[in-house]
Formats: structure tokens, sequence, C-alpha cells
């Protein structure tokens, strides 16, 4: 049975992409090489990966001579929100409003952090009502 491939970035994949979003493009060297200390790969896992994020729709590569350089396909905030969207879909029932519950009702927000989200929340509503 073939492996099961993530619709989101594993942990692994996005260190990778990290250095991609901060470089804007490299070749399986340049990646490598810029890959936090410990968090070090060998070239034939990071090429592998960048393969497999080729696949995914990920990442996109142009050949340069005999070498491939690698870039992004898509944004940081993309992959946000897709791996939000896969997160509210497995566990939240499709369900943003319970995910937003579950945020407010488990996580430790300080009052600044709770007043900028009703703001957020009232900058929302009243964007809905001019739509």
């Amino acid at each position: 049975m073939p492996p099961v491939i993530s619709p989101i970035l594993t942990p692994g994949e996005k260190r990778i992409m990290d250095v991609l979003w901060r470089r804007g493009s490299g070749s399986v060297h340049e990646v490598q090489a810029n890959l936090p200390h410990h968090t070090k790969l060998a070239y034939n896992t990071v090429l592998s990966m960048l393969r497999t994020m080729t696949d995914k729709g990920y990442v996109n590569y142009q050949k340069d001579g005999r070498a491939f350089t690698y870039f992004p396909a898509i944004s940081e905030g993309e992959a946000r929100n897709q791996a939000i969207k896969t997160l509210i879909s497995r566990f939240f029932g499709e369900s943003p409003r319970d995910f937003a519950q579950h945020l407010v009702q488990e996580s430790e927000f300080d009052r600044g952090t709770l007043d900028v989200l009703k703001d957020e929340i009232m900058s929302a509503e009243k964007a809905k009502r001019n739509e």
C-alpha cells in the first residue's frame, strides 16, 4: 500500500518551507545549509522531501543546467489557512464556530488579547453588514 500523503505540511516539511519562504528559492544544498542547526538533514533526505513537497503542490522547481532551484508554490499564509481548514474539518466537524469557541475556552488569553479578538469580531460583523 502506498504511503498516505499528508494534506498539510509535516514538521520537517515546514522547516524546509521556512527556508524557502525566507530565501525565496534555493538548491538542495542551499536549503540544507540554511536549516536550523538542531534539525540538520542529509542531502538525500532534503532532496526526497522537496520532491514530495513538489508532488503535494507546496514547491515548484526550475532546472538550472544540471541543478534544480526550488521555490515556494504557495505562501506561508496559504499553508497556514490550509492547515487550519484541515484541523477544523478533522476535529471540529467543519465548524469554524466550534473551533473559535474551543480556542477561547481552552486558551489562557490575557485581557489585551481578548480585547483584540473582540475588536476583530466587531470589525468582521461590520464588514458582513456592509456586503
